[in-house]
């Protein structure tokens, strides 16, 4: 077996891939909404650590913990996780 570089592998596949993609015509909107919906899970994903590292840098390192802004911080990361 020869090993192909990338463009040969790639002209290759391209014939298979738009073949699959013919199949998904008639799909597009779904297929675009769960696209978006793959993004949202990857923000949501990245964004709660970056909640949680906000009150501990800013909240607790300082020892300022106000109730309304741990709630609504709270609230957020409940809400990423459930989203």
């Amino acid at each position: 077996m020869s090993e192909q570089t990338r463009p040969e592998a790639a002209k290759n596949l391209w014939p298979s891939l738009k073949r699959l993609l013919g199949y998904g015509r008639n799909y597009r909107r779904p297929m675009a909404v769960a696209i978006v919906m793959l993004w949202l899970t990857a923000i949501a994903e990245v964004a709660a650590p970056v909640l949680v590292s906000y009150f501990i840098d800013n909240m607790v390192a300082k020892n300022q913990i106000v109730l309304s802004v741990t709630l609504l911080l709270v609230a957020g990361f409940v809400a990423l996780q459930i989203a």
